[in-house]
């Protein structure tokens, strides 16, 4: 899981790690913790050793490499899931909650879980991705392919983003 704060669904993530001491987990910070999330995370953690907690780092792209799933609890309306397009890159199934724009993010190539379902119902989701060779094979090979769909280019995100400003009313940009 990317940046341990409430909206991102770090409890969620935390009561996963709990409920599953047979799977390793880790965290990434990414967004600066303050010093409240920091001491708070840091009690929660102490029960958890099956969570590795890693400072921000520069290039996610090495830890998506070792991973075998991204959890992505969020309980925000995420505008777009960047950190799922950079793990379906990867090859790596994203696991996410069903809001905003990770849907859109997570594509074929992962699971969309209703942000009503508890612990359980994500923890057995977990268990049997990992615990079927072939459907993880199959959501890694279709997530890999998804991510360099057109839509998600530069190109095309860039072009989007013009369009966006070009519709500002006047007034409004020079605000």
């Amino acid at each position: 899981m990317i940046n341990a704060y409430p909206q991102k669904g770090v409890a969620t993530f935390l009561s996963i790690a709990k409920a599953m001491p047979h799977r390793k987990f880790v965290l990434i910070e990414s967004w600066p913790l303050t010093h409240d999330l920091e001491q708070a995370l840091t009690r929660s953690l102490m029960t958890l050793p099956n969570v590795t907690l890693l400072r921000r780092v520069a290039d996610i792209g090495e830890i998506l490499d070792g991973s075998s799933i991204l959890l992505a609890p969020s309980k925000w309306e995420e505008g777009l899931g960047m950190v799922a397009l950079e793990a379906a890159a990867s090859g790596v199934p994203v696991i996410a909650t069903n809001i905003g724009g990770l849907p859109e993010s997570v594509g074929r190539g992962g699971i969309l879980i209703d942000p009503s379902q508890d612990t359980a119902h994500w923890c057995t989701v977990i268990d049997d991705l990992l615990d079927d060779d072939y459907r993880y094979r199959q959501l890694s090979e279709i997530a890999r392919r998804e991510s360099c769909l057109p839509e998600f280019s530069l190109q095309s995100v860039l072009a989007q983003f013009w369009r966006i400003v070009d519709m500002v009313p006047p007034d409004v940009a020079r605000l």
